[in-house]
């Protein structure tokens, strides 16, 4: 079995889809515990790898790649069955993908943790309230994508559920209500039974996590 590299931490929301994917392609990792919290990806051996210090980042035998959703599209391109139905090949489906997957961490994530934000996870500030509006609303578009379809990209589960099922699993984390949005509770539900090591990848890290906001 293949072997790639992971530098991140587990609790990371933008590492854990890198685990499932690998996991969902049959890719074994090897993870090295590399944490901004403790000041791992300022280390100069780090940022000879990645200058934006940020996590994950991906050694394949000396390729090296930044950015989650970057490195899940290496993995199913270079280790993924032929036309893999996580990242097919025809241009229009992969690209509508693509755009779940922008749509993720440009739009529904980010406004996660601009409301969520780093203060009050940390215990040392408070949820800022005029940022609720912007993430209810991207979790209606979220609903709105899945209306006619079993998943967020087609009737496929693709390499945009995995990554939106994490973001998912943060906001429950964080206390989200998700009762509004009747299509996203259907999908979510499938997402945990059907999405490559929703259990096993994220148990752990979600449990560490919640440490982390409960201190």
């Amino acid at each position: 079995m293949p072997v790639v590299t992971v530098y991140g931490v587990l609790p990371s929301p933008f590492c854990r889809p890198v685990l499932m994917t690998a996991k969902a392609v049959g890719v074994d990792v090897e993870m090295k515990t590399t944490s901004p919290l403790t000041g791992d990806t300022h280390k100069p051996e780090y940022l000879e790898m990645n200058p934006r210090h940020n996590i994950p980042t991906m050694d394949d035998d000396g390729y090296i790649l930044t950015e989650s959703r970057a490195i899940m599209c290496y993995l199913v391109d270079k280790f993924g069955e032929d036309d893999d139905p996580l990242f097919p090949k025809d241009p229009q489906l992969r690209n509508r993908i693509l755009e779940r997957m922008l749509f993720d961490v440009g739009c529904l994530s980010q406004r996660c943790y601009d409301y969520y934000n780093r203060e009050w996870i940390f215990g040392d500030g408070d949820l800022d309230e005029s940022k609720l509006a912007p993430l209810t609303e991207a979790m209606g578009f979220l609903d709105k994508y899945l209306e006619d379809s079993s998943w967020v990209a087609g009737d496929n589960m693709t390499l945009a559920d995995i990554g939106l099922c994490v973001t998912l699993i943060q906001l429950e984390v964080f206390g989200m209500d998700f009762e509004p949005y009747a299509n996203v509770t259907r999908w979510y539900e499938a997402c945990k039974t059907d999405v490559p090591g929703f259990d096993e990848i994220n148990e752990e890290g979600v449990k560490i996590f919640k440490a982390i906001i409960n201190k």
